[in-house]
């Protein structure tokens, strides 16, 4: 989603085990770190949330399904495509500089999982943006678009924790993930981690670093955009394209699998390839 909000804790109350992700930006070409760059992450939510968090209805009670991306109005199999209070909340997106190390910190929530897709997290490292008097960046350019993932064997313990337990949606293992295996093809896009705790569900703190092309000025076209009265879908997103510019179904699809394949293709055409 483009216009997301400068913030560290994205959670915005909602359940799942709490992750401290730091995100270290480095040039590739000469290994040195690249303070005062963005990082721009998103992911799917942990699990069914009884209220959507809106900044516009903060009292409103709506259920939103497990493994979905809030903000984004028809992605295949994520709740009713019709259901225009998706938009409302901004749940586990925000953007983070990198400081003189070059590292970008959030509080997060360790994803949930969707159908056809290995749980994973999205970023975008931004260079030569500056932060607006609405707390969003403008300007810049891409430098890295990309996804990061986690270890299959966290994942299978994972899904033994509440509120992970709920989800029914089948898992996509990282091998079986089309654009898992583009990331690590010649890298290796899995966090390392730590547990905060004597357990999972205390919590934990993963870390990655991202070699970039600093010379890169790759194009980003969002899904949705956030605006001062919430989200609103992008027609020429890659979400717009795959239904035609509306959201009222997905003609042509015989079933989830497909439409999560139709999904991943519009991200594989979105996403650029790893650095």
């Amino acid at each position: 989603m483009k216009g997301e909000e400068v913030r560290k804790n994205i959670t915005e109350g909602e359940a799942g085990i709490k992750l401290t992700l730091a995100i270290q930006v480095v040039d590739y070409k000469t290994c040195k770190v690249v303070p005062d760059a963005y990082v721009d992450i998103w992911s799917s939510n942990a699990t069914v949330s009884h209220s959507l968090h809106s900044p516009f209805t903060p009292n409103t009670l709506t259920p939103i399904p497990q493994g979905m991306y809030v903000g984004v109005q028809g992605y295949p199999g994520m709740g009713d495509p019709k259901d225009a209070s998706i938009l409302k909340g901004t749940t586990l997106r925000g953007v983070q500089p990198t400081d003189s190390h070059g590292v970008a910190t959030f509080d997060s929530l360790l994803p949930g999982h969707y159908s056809g897709r290995a749980t994973h997290i999205h970023a975008i490292v931004y260079l030569g943006a500056t932060k607006a008097a609405n707390n969003t960046i403008t300007g810049g350019r891409a430098a890295h678009v990309g996804q990061l993932y986690f270890d299959q064997a966290l994942l299978a313990n994972v899904d033994k924790v509440s509120p992970y337990n709920t989800n029914k949606m089948a898992v996509t293992k990282n091998t079986a993930d089309m654009l898992f295996m583009q990331g690590a093809n010649g890298d290796d896009p899995i966090v390392r981690y730590a547990l905060v705790g004597n357990t999972l569900a205390d919590g934990m703190f993963a870390w990655i670093r991202f070699g970039v092309n600093t010379q890169n000025n790759l194009k980003v076209n969002p899904a949705a955009f956030w605006t001062p009265s919430g989200g609103v879908m992008n027609p020429t997103g890659p979400i717009s394209q795959l239904t035609g510019g509306g959201f009222g179904g997905w003609p042509g699809f015989g079933g989830r699998r497909r439409a999560a394949a139709a999904q991943a293709e519009a991200e594989k055409a979105q996403a650029e390839k790893e650095d």
